[in-house]
């Protein structure tokens, strides 16, 4: 175990034994795991490795008044054991503090590590978000702040590293139709290239890392079990569609469910990222999924998708059934990124109200051009054990094996403990 693994442990153990003099209310979650693999290494030989992660996530409610909490959830992953070990890595995913006050205009206002999820902008900061909601007519809310550094390392970086900031309008009262208006800017100054890319042999020169984006999204229910939904993003400096997608539902009976589906996308790759060394187009995917649910226990469901780059096409095609806890599937890839069939099971059997196993299995067979070469095996499996003692703890393990041509005998063992904890302050 790493010091910081350490650490984290105690600090969870401290806030189980401790009085809640400070709080109200108090819940949060402990999660230990162990995964251990076996790398091939390029002499042909091969290596141990295992690897440590433990996590902590802690809600704390109505500190000094009823309307004010704290909620952090932060990870420390750590090698116990291998070689190149690198050490231990600490990520702070967030620590903010909220206060809601649901009166006749409620306000909710975050400060602090916070996820962002607004319409167009989306990403981690540390910063400020406002939301208000006047008489309930619309929901405007607005953010700022610097986003969260890319390293793994606890601090606040500067506004001119990198920043965020944006607003976003939703309403539902239009013809019973939600409508949400977002906007958001997003600068992040580029890191140095210093030597060529592994991949590209390029040195980039990236000057800014600039975004601005506007988006649209709407969502409807109909009579008749249609649900409606579109979304329109924007990119304001690029002068070009980023996204767009429409998705209508369709409960055509009882037991069966319809889905078509639309999308266009605009990727958006990172200059030091191992996909900037491909040709990168806009695409449009088409899809129909359907699902048939027979009764409480058995369903049915299969899809189709047709995926169109410049000049070629890529198709995917989908069909299985779920009994109780166990499923089949099938999946066929073909055309624009190589050729793919491929089979899976799942099971898992609950032995009692405390102890549920699973198991796992796929077949597949693949080649990388669609048409040329002959196709390759791919099999993978996996066994596994939940047990749940009581309503606060649960215990998992995992075993998993993988075989194909690059890996003949590849195994794996994963475990993983979680402690929840509830107390109520005085």
């Amino acid at each position: 175990m790493t010091r910081r693994i350490c650490i984290a442990i105690f600090l969870g153990v401290a806030f189980l034994s401790c009085p809640l003099s400070w709080a109200a209310t108090l819940n949060g979650r402990l999660t230990t795991s162990l995964y251990t693999w076996e790398r091939q290494e390029a002499d042909t030989s091969s290596s141990s490795h295992l690897r440590a992660y433990q996590s902590v996530t802690l809600d704390a409610g109505e500190l000094g008044d009823r309307r004010l909490s704290f909620h952090t959830y932060a990870l420390v992953t750590g090698d116990v054991s291998g070689p190149g070990n690198k050490g231990q890595r600490f990520r702070l995913y967030n620590a903010y503090f909220e206060w809601r006050d649901a009166g006749r205009t409620p306000v909710d206002v975050s400060a602090g590590r916070q996820r962002v999820y607004e319409g167009v902008g989306y990403g981690t900061m540390d910063g400020l978000r406002v939301g208000v909601t006047p008489r309930g007519l619309f929901t405007l809310t607005g953010y700022v702040g610097m986003l969260a550094p890319l390293v793994t390392r606890a601090r606040i970086e500067d506004w001119s590293d990198g920043h965020m900031w944006g607003a976003r309008l939703t309403t539902d009262r239009l013809w019973n139709t939600s409508v949400g208006l977002s906007y958001a800017h997003r600068n992040r100054r580029p890191l140095p290239y210093l030597a060529p890319g592994r991949y590209s042999g390029q040195v980039f020169d990236i000057t800014s890392g600039q975004q601005e984006l506007a988006g649209l999204d709407v969502h409807r229910t109909l009579r008749g079990g249609v649900d409606l939904y579109v979304r329109f993003d924007y990119d304001l400096l690029g002068e070009r569609v980023r996204q767009a997608e429409g998705i209508a539902r369709v409960a055509a009976s009882e037991h069966l469910t319809v889905a078509l589906e639309g999308f266009h996308r605009a990727p958006v790759v990172n200059a030091n990222s191992i996909f900037s060394v491909f040709d990168i187009e806009d695409s449009q995917e088409y899809a129909v999924r359907g699902n048939y649910t027979v009764n409480h226990l058995v369903s049915v469901y299969g899809n189709f998708a047709e995926v169109v780059y410049d000049g070629a096409r890529a198709q995917r095609v989908g069909f299985g059934f779920g009994v109780g806890q166990g499923s089949v599937s099938y999946t066929r890839r073909i055309g624009e990124g190589g050729d793919n069939d491929a089979l899976s099971v799942s099971l898992a059997h609950p032995v009692n109200r405390f102890v549920t196993l699973r198991a796992d299995g796929g077949v597949a067979s693949y080649r990388l051009t669609d048409g040329v070469g002959k196709k390759l095996m791919a099999m993978s499996g996996a066994l596994g054990i939940t047990c749940r003692p009581n309503r606060r703890v649960t215990l998992d393990a995992e075993a998993q094996v993988l075989r194909d041509r690059i890996y003949a005998n590849d195994f794996r063992f994963f475990f993983r403990g979680t402690v929840w904890f509830f107390k109520k302050g005085k």
